[in-house]
């Protein structure tokens, strides 16, 4: 905010820069005498006056990630400590807006605030980041080894504030809880059941009366934290099991009341929780309370409201790969189409309805997958009609594509040819002319993890169906795939999908987190939309994890493939691709070491 106190700051800076001897000097006496006043008569507003000033004098360039960067070196700093310049600071400065003609605020309420502010301290040392001159990269100034000592004393004192009945709910204190929870990491074992206790009162506290957006967004920030440090601990499947099941009997309780009395400010939160939690299992299955909460889950009137759908995919993504033996069995899988189609039925959510449809795929064989496909296909061509004629049909053109290549990466291309050739002859050609050949621009564009896919399963439809005995369609869909394999190399998208999602989602999270407009709170709106939570993120199944380079695996597939019809497809190459695209073609085979025959 433009304050004349900001106002005055700024200009005590500029002035710095060109006169730093003399405004230094003006700037040491003005704070002595203010200093002196307060000593005196005990005037507070001076003391603050004076603290604001050192502050505006002393510091000549700083940064949200490493903090103060050079000092006034005409400015002693050390004086301000040795006049205990702070200690009784923080009061006063937070009530001068609010209690002009108060002197000093009451011991309780004084106190309160000199706790908030010792949280905001505290939070805003554990961001603070140096730059490690080996990795050049940003490392945190404190480390867990610096705080290893204080966890417990620390979130001790932290929850005790949080118990205060005059002010439950300081986001302040909450935001630190969630960085120290960051920073402690894997080695929240000591303390995981104070903390995951109390997030668990505080949980049950503000379900009865939500009134601060802020606090709730960090408190289940915090669940989320605390989660994804619990269960990713490899190799001890056993011990993060019986975690999990500890945070299903504490947190289900008051999940099932915010889902039964429709809390909408935290209905996207739980979802996220809970699909963290179940992504974070180990192992394959569903434990009795995840197999309970399912069916009501599929009800279309909770994927109604637009802000539960991205959570609540995400919830269905993770029941679907750790539990989708258990669903087909109680037959509950038309009731997951039945949410595909009503998500795919609307451009806001059609993307979310691929995200459900691609990992039906990959985690159901395709004898159960068989009586369904018919219907699953005819919606989406129905789709891709009504998307022709909207402004973003490129868009829903990838997303299409896409979910062709994903089944066959999954099961057989022919069986993709079959039963599109079923609904119209002809169709597979018409797709890929038309649809692919129109957007390959547009599908170049994908994100990493989807270029994989992309190119996999274009690769498998390209040389194990019958597309190859089209001499047309053949050399049309090669030269997509020659266009995405050479989007993959100069991409340098040859690293698992897996691993390029997570380096998306830290990226984001750090984005997310970092002190710049108070992070997670400032210049954000809060209501009953979805919030996304910066650490409950749930990975993604890379169908292509096996296959370390996908251009390596186009190039290698179709060389072997040639060399099955010696002479046959030659022409077909050259007379498909233009020179650009043959010359990239040549790189990627010789990088390969293979050739052409």
């Amino acid at each position: 905010q433009d304050t004349r106190r900001r106002s005055a700051c700024e200009l005590t800076r500029a002035l710095l820069k060109f006169f730093a001897p003399k405004v230094s000097e003006i700037c040491v006496t003005y704070i002595n005498a203010m200093l002196q006043m307060y000593s005196v008569k005990q005037e507070w507003m001076a003391k603050d006056a004076a603290l604001h000033l050192v502050l505006a004098v002393s510091v000549m360039s700083s940064s949200s990630v490493s903090g103060a960067g050079d000092l006034n070196p005409n400015v002693n700093i050390l004086m301000t400590y040795q006049a205990d310049l702070y200690l009784p600071l923080a009061p006063s400065d937070a009530l001068l807006g609010g209690t002009a003609a108060a002197h000093r605020p009451p011991p309780s309420l004084q106190a309160r605030v000199i706790q908030t502010y010792a949280a905001l301290c505290v939070e805003r040392f554990l961001t603070v980041k140096d730059r490690d001159p080996v990795s050049g990269s940003n490392v945190p100034r404190i480390t867990r080894a610096d705080l290893a000592p204080f966890f417990q004393p620390l979130f001790v004192g932290l929850f005790a504030v949080l118990d205060n009945p005059d002010l439950p709910e300081n986001d302040h204190v909450m935001k630190c809880i969630m960085r120290v929870l960051v920073l402690v990491g894997n080695d929240i074992g000591p303390v995981t059941e104070l903390v995951l206790a109390q997030l668990t009162k505080s949980l049950e506290r503000v379900c009865k009366n939500p009134v601060n957006p802020l606090y709730n967004h960090y408190l289940f920030e915090s669940l989320a934290v605390l989660i994804k440090s619990c269960t990713g601990s490899a190799g001890n499947d056993l011990a993060v099991s019986a975690v999990c099941d500890r945070f299903e009997t504490l947190l289900f309780p008051p999940f099932q009341a915010v889902l039964a009395q429709d809390v909408v400010e935290f209905v996207p939160y739980v979802f996220q929780i809970l699909a963290q939690l179940l992504a974070g299992r180990p192992g394959q299955g569903l434990s009795p309370p995840y197999k309970a909460l399912f069916p009501p889950l599929l009800s279309p009137m909770l994927w109604e409201r637009k802000g539960n759908v991205p959570a609540l995919t995400d919830l269905f993504k993770a029941y679907i790969n750790k539990g989708m033996a258990e669903i087909a069995a109680e037959n509950l899988l038309p009731g997951v189409l039945g949410v595909f189609q009503k998500l795919l039925s609307s451009k806001a959510t059609e993307m979310y309805a691929f995200v459900l449809l691609n990992n039906i795929y990959a985690q159901n064989p395709i004898t159960t997958l068989t009586p369904y496909l018919p219907t699953v296909l005819n919606l989406l061509l129905m789709r891709m009609q009504e998307a022709a004629k909207e402004a973003k049909f490129s868009r829903y053109s990838r997303l299409f594509l896409h979910s062709l290549c994903s089944f066959c990466v999954s099961h057989s291309a022919q069986v993709l040819f079959d039963q599109l050739e079923t609904i119209t002859a002809g169709l597979v050609n018409m797709i890929v002319l038309n649809v692919w050949g129109r957007h390959r621009e547009s599908v170049c564009t994908a994100s990493k993890a989807d270029l994989r896919v992309l190119l996999v399963g274009g690769t498998r439809l390209l040389l194990e169906s019958k597309v190859a005995s089209h001499a047309e369609m053949w050399g049309a869909l090669l030269k997509s795939l020659v266009q995405l394999a050479d989007a993959v190399r100069t991409e340098g998208a040859s690293v698992s999908a897996a691993a390029a999602a997570e380096k998306e989602a830290e990226t984001h999270m750090q984005q997310l987190l970092m002190p710049e407009d108070d992070d997670l709170g400032v210049g954000k709106e809060f209501d009953s939309s979805y919030s996304k939570l910066a650490y409950a993120n749930v990975p993604s199944v890379d169908p292509t994890a096996s296959i370390v380079s996908v251009e390596g695996y186009f190039c290698t597939t179709l060389a072997a493939f040639c060399r099955g019809h010696p002479g046959m497809y030659l022409g077909a190459i050259q007379s498909s691709l233009d020179a650009k695209e043959a010359a990239a073609l040549q790189q990627m085979l010789a990088a390969n070491n293979v050739g052409l025959v």
